[in-house]
This record gives structure tokens, sequence and C-alpha cells, in this order.
């Protein structure tokens, strides 16, 4: 197939990863071409609550506390940057963020957990009892709340907006936006990336990027890991003025639900949605009426005092994890010039340090950020395939290594129908 465009990058995937780094290479003076399948934010970027947190999850990597902050603080100092250097408002705001406890066990978890965050030198955590909790979001449910983790710093962002400001970047820069095109292959000849396979034609680049989450298994080998999400969410209509925080929580001991108070007071939640039939998989992104009545369930036991607003939209998204919570992150050990950034459980706390990784690879061979890239390895599963088991269990985000070294991975690799994958 005769080539229609050459560059020096092909960025794969428009969401919040691709558009950043989009923005960022071609600031610094690279020619980039970015290809979306659909358009802008489609995938998992436009459908999260766009938590912006500097720690997520209870007991995923916790011991990597240290590092792992190193990369959402240097994400969150450039959030602010570009959120003034460019003209498009992505509303991002600081206005904190609560892990909270639903019963006493729970509370014990939290406090255990923040002595081993402060161990490595997080010392911005704090443990809320009951009573500062409700202080600082009063609209919960006081018989849901026992404590929390409190985290002023954290905050959310409109995460189409963060998209559309990086891509407008992006073009003023000189980089070329191309939406509704698909890339079907990356073309990889004696271990070296020669550019990539679309729908609309060839183009060949020195490098590419494959930052399309849970559909970067498709790929490139590394990313066979990554496992898909299916996950629900909604936006209620605007409350007013209101305590904004994001949160998150383990409810019913089912669902971790995490949302928002946008700038405008639309309260968004959301969480992991099971698959309503076999056959459809986990990238079908088609709503039922259940999941509607599932999530006014929530929203009216977490905010009991909200109980008569309206829910205005609800949607489903496709979300994609590596095993051990941890994305992959930077260059393949496979095939020369190919960059990966993939498996994100937190993409919005994590896309600005990406673009950056990413850009000074291409521009410098290494980095300048004080983080220890091993544990972002995107070779470190081997190009490794895993399955989510059947019936659906998120714990396999949480406990796949931890079952790997019990000698009972097998329940993991059930086979899954994905006969509509794509």
């Amino acid at each position: 197939m005769k080539p229609f465009m050459t560059t020096d990058v092909v960025i794969i995937g428009g969401g919040a990863m691709g558009t950043a780094t989009a923005f960022q290479m071609a600031k610094a003076g690279l020619d980039v071409v970015l290809c979306e399948m659909r358009t802008l934010g489609s995938g998992a970027s436009g459908r999260c609550g766009g938590m912006v947190v500097h720690c997520y999850g209870r007991e995923v990597n916790i011991d990597k506390t240290g590092e792992r902050l190193k990369f959402q603080r240097a994400n969150t100092e450039m959030l602010k940057e570009f959120q003034q250097e460019l003209e498009i408002d992505y509303e991002f705001r600081q206005v904190g963020c609560l892990d909270i406890a639903s019963s006493d066990a729970e509370a014990q978890e939290i406090s255990d957990l923040i002595d081993i965050q402060r161990s490595q030198g997080d010392y911005e955590i704090e443990l809320l009892d009951k009573k500062d909790t409700l202080a600082i979001m009063p609209t919960l449910n006081p018989d849901l709340v026992f404590a929390s983790r409190w985290r002023p710093s954290d905050g959310n962002l409109a995460p189409y907006k963060m998209c559309a400001a990086f891509a407008w970047g992006a073009k003023k820069h000189g980089a070329k936006i191309l939406t509704h095109t698909k890339v079907n292959k990356i073309l990889i000849e004696n271990d070296r990336v020669l550019g990539v396979e679309t729908d609309k034609g060839v183009i060949l680049g020195k490098w590419v990027l494959n930052a399309t989450n849970a559909w970067s298994k498709f790929l490139s080998k590394e990313t066979e890991c990554v496992l898909p999400v299916r996950e629900i969410a909604c936006v209620t209509e605007a409350i007013g003025p209101s305590p904004a925080m994001s949160f998150e929580m383990l409810l019913d001991g089912e669902f971790s639900y995490g949302g928002t108070q946008t700038a405008s007071g639309n309260l968004t939640i959301g969480g992991p949605a099971h698959p309503r039939d076999r056959r459809l998989g986990y990238y079908n992104e088609v709503t039922s009426i259940n999941e509607v009545q599932r999530l006014g369930h929530y929203l009216t036991k977490i905010f009991p005092k909200q109980k008569n607003l309206s829910i205005i939209r609800a949607w489903t998204g496709t979300m994609g994890f590596a095993p051990d919570g941890i994305p992959l992150v930077g260059r393949s050990s496979l095939t020369e010039g190919l960059l990966i950034a993939a498996g994100f459980a937190a993409g919005i706390s994590q896309e600005c340090t990406v673009g950056k990784i990413m850009t000074e690879l291409v521009t410098k061979g290494e980095i300048s950020l004080d983080i220890d890239m091993s544990m972002y390895d995107p070779g470190r599963f081997n190009g490794m395939s895993f399955e989510w088991p059947d019936p659906y269990d998120l714990s396999i985000l949480h406990d796949y290594l931890g079952a790997k070294k019990r000698g009972t991975e097998k329940e993991y690799r059930v086979p899954y129908d994905l006969t509509s994958e794509r």
C-alpha cells in the first residue's frame, strides 16, 4: 500500500495520553500525526469521572507510593501550567479527594495504609474521622462514613475539554490530527517500526506510540496483558454550590465508586459494570435501563440528601488496566521505535507526565524526571495475555500477582468470549 503521509511520530489514540503527547511533541519541534478511530476523547478518557488523584486504590502497590507520587506530582504541576498556556479551559481544580471507609474494618485498613504511605515520604495524606469527613463533604450518607483518607491537592477536570485543549495546542504547533482514522496494524520490519497501516492508507514514521489503552492489546505484543474493564457512569442535573471534591469508596462490598462535581455543579458517579451478555464482551458500549437504575440506587444511597436529583445522562465505557495496577509506559524492548502508553487505572492523573516522557525519549533518548521507570516497563509481563475470570471479578486488578505467588492464578485465566471486541 502506497504511503499517503510521512512523519516523525505516529500517535495512535486520541484520548488523554495521545493528545497530551501530541501537544508536547509538536511543541518540541517534532512532526506529529495523531490517528483516532472515532472522535477525540471518545474512549476511556471521555467516559471517566475526570478525577485527578495522586494515589489511587487501597492495596495496589502501596509499597511503591514514593515513586508513584513523583509521577503524579509532576503531572499536577504540568496540568496547572498547561491550563494557563492553552486557550481551552479544561476546568482543573484542586478541590481534594476523599477515600471513604464504610466500615470499621475499612477504617483500620485506611489507617494502616496511611502509616505505610507516610513511611515513604507521603506527608500530605491525612486520616480523617467521621466528623471531619462529613464536615468536608456533608452531602454524604453519614451511615456509610466511618473514616477517610484525605488529600487536598487532588481534584478533578473536564476530560473532553482537556483532550480538545491538548489537540488544539498540538495543531497550533503543526501536528496533524486525523479523527475517524482507524489504525489496523503497526508496520514492523526487522524489529523496527516503519509506521502504521490505517483504513485510509499507510503513514510512515520513525516512531509509533500505541496509546489506545484497552484497545492496545490488538496492536502490540507487550500490551496483550492489558485487561479491558466495562464501566458505567452518569451525570446529574446541576445541584448548585456544594463540596465538589472527588471521592472513592467501596460500596456493598462490590463497587469501587468514584465521583466528582463539575465546575457547573453537575455530579458524576460511576464504577465497574458487569457484562450483561458473554457474547458482547467488555467492549460493548450500550447502556441498559437496569444499569441506569443501578446508578440511581447508588447515587441515592451515597447522597440521600440528593435523592430527588435527575440523572440527565448515563454512559458505558471500556477502560484498560495492567494486571498489577501500574501502567505500561516507555520504549518497547521488542521493537525499535515503538513506544507504549497503556493500562492506566488513573490516566487523568498521568497524561502530562507520559507526554513529557515520550517526548524526551524521542528527542533526547532519556528522561529528565527523577522517576524509577523500571516499575512502568512495558515488557514486564513478557507479552503474556490475561483474561478476566467468568464470572466477572474486579479483584483480578488487585490480586493477580498475589494469586500467582499462591499458585492459584489459573482462576484468572478463564477464556472469555470477545466476539464483538472492536
